[in-house]
């Protein structure tokens, strides 16, 4: 699944192989990163 997420350090793109499906719009989530298979990229 990918979804984009609007921070307050700009938007993030999420790749996230264990979600069934899209948040709603708008809606609230929670980040948390694993210690592996995470990239940041300036874009």
């Amino acid at each position: 699944m990918e979804y984009e997420v609007e921070t307050d350090v700009g938007t993030l793109l999420v790749i996230d192989n264990t979600v069934e499906r899209d948040p709603s719009p708008a809606s609230n989530v929670t980040l948390g990163f694993e210690s592996r298979d995470i990239a940041l990229i300036n874009a």
